[in-house]
């Protein structure tokens, strides 16, 4: 009888082990899970791989990414964020801050939060992806293509009191916003303009000045555009 009961004992203890192992090669797939890659460096979170990235290099999504706190990126380097199909989502409130250097995103991928702020002196490139936040811009902000269907509460796309340059991508507002509130300087080559909003389309205001050579826009609740204080707005080309 004794002999069964030890026999059992060493089964349960074995089953313990067992679970035990397994337990902790699931906690260590976990923590060595690759998030983003530069080159053939891997790292496990996107923070890790910013705080690495040299002038001229790739940072490639390797998995989806949910930031709990803002990610601010504050080295003066050129670098590129290949989305790679992934997402970048943001818990409320929290932002990605450009605070200086020059970032380019491309990439089919998403990035849902508050928004993307551009600080004086910085430069964001968007070639692609969705965006389905706001875009804050007080530098410089090209955008050669993407989608950004701007905030969920106010609607607006892009603030700018910076450099806006739009050569392509696509622009939806919908709420109480505009898709370009600015007081900066906005040049519009290009680009597909939606709004749904109970508000101007495109907004200039304070001393902005803002040039308009192309572009596709409709607006069927309020004004396409709308200028006042000591704004310049010029219109060459675009369709609506």
């Amino acid at each position: 009888m004794s002999g069964k009961k030890n026999l059992r004992k060493f089964f349960v203890t074995l089953s313990a082990m067992f679970l035990l192992i397994f337990t902790m090669s699931l906690t260590s797939m976990a923590a060595s899970k690759t998030v983003a890659s530069i080159g053939s460096t891997n790292y496990t979170s996107l923070s890790a791989a910013l705080k690495k990235v040299k002038n001229g290099e790739t940072i490639t999504l390797k998995a989806n990414v949910t930031q709990t706190s803002a990610l601010n990126i504050n080295r003066d380097k050129s670098f590129t964020l290949n989305l790679n199909g992934k997402k970048i989502t943001f818990s409320s409130g929290k932002t990605m801050k450009i605070k200086s250097g020059t970032v380019t995103i491309t990439g089919t991928g998403t990035i849902t939060g508050s928004g993307i702020v551009v600080s004086e002196g910085a430069v964001l490139n968007i070639k692609k992806g969705t965006y389905k936040q706001y875009i804050e811009s007080h530098g410089t902000t090209n955008i050669s293509g993407g989608t950004i269907k701007g905030n969920s509460t106010y609607g607006t796309c892009i603030s700018n009191s910076g450099k806006l340059k739009i050569t392509a991508g696509t622009f939806t507002a919908s709420g109480k916003r505009d898709i370009i509130d600015s007081e900066g300087t906005v040049t519009i080559i290009g680009g597909t303009f939606t709004s749904t909003s109970t508000y101007n389309m495109l907004s200039n205001w304070g001393s902005g000045t803002m040039t308009i050579k192309g572009g596709t826009f409709s607006n069927t609740k309020d004004q396409m555009v709308c200028a006042w204080d000591n704004a310049v707005t010029t219109i060459t080309g675009g369709t609506s």
